[in-house]
């Protein structure tokens, strides 16, 4: 993968060393170790760091309360002077718009308010039906059909002479019975359909 514009690795390593061709690289600070280490991965070649608060949060035995944990808001600002002492980008992950003007105003130079997971949802709810706050109910195949029609689509007996007015009122039976279960879209559930019988 690394070579995978068919370079040398001699061609690969002056790529790193080039500052406009290396990649950007920002180690995640979500863990205790991380924040041990945070001088030291600061001191190397790193362009800065990435700050995720809920991973955080629990690393620091606040589950679930993100940037809303004491001891996360203590390292996050600790992990974000350092970085700014060492020159360094930071970045943080927050899930809403107040978060993010808060912390692009101390300081911070890469935040990310989405991931793919809220862009997906995001997309799924614009492409739903607007005027329906839920998603349309049908069925396809075959409902059953009444005990006295049985024996007639299976051969066994002759139509009545009343034979297509019942057959209607089974009919009608059937798709308000579709209609009371709160079906959207119905249909005539191949009441008369006589190729085979169940």
């Amino acid at each position: 993968a690394m070579l995978k514009d068919r370079s040398t690795l001699q061609g690969y390593a002056e790529k790193m060393r080039n500052p406009w061709t290396r990649p950007i690289v920002l180690p995640m600070i979500e863990t205790k170790q991380g924040l041990e280490n945070l001088t030291e991965i600061l001191q190397s070649d790193v362009d800065g760091v990435f700050i995720g608060p809920m991973d955080l949060s629990c690393a620091l035995e606040e589950q679930g309360l993100g940037t809303d944990g004491h001891k996360t808001q203590q390292a996050i600002s600790r992990i974000a002077a350092l970085a700014q002492y060492w020159r360094k980008v930071v970045g943080i992950y927050v899930s809403d718009r107040s978060s993010t003007e808060y912390f692009i105003s101390k300081g911070f130079q890469f935040v990310v308010n989405a991931h793919d997971k809220v862009a997906l949802m995001a997309g799924a709810r614009a492409g739903l039906p607007r005027k329906r706050h839920r998603v349309q109910t049908t069925h396809v195949g075959s409902l059953p059909s009444p005990d006295w029609l049985l024996p007639i689509l299976r051969g066994e007996e002759r139509p009545p002479e009343n034979y297509e007015a019942k057959l209607l009122d089974a009919t009608v039976e059937i798709m308000q019975k579709q209609l009371d279960a709160g079906l959207d879209e119905i249909n005539d559930g191949e009441v008369g359909r006589s190729h085979y019988a169940t």
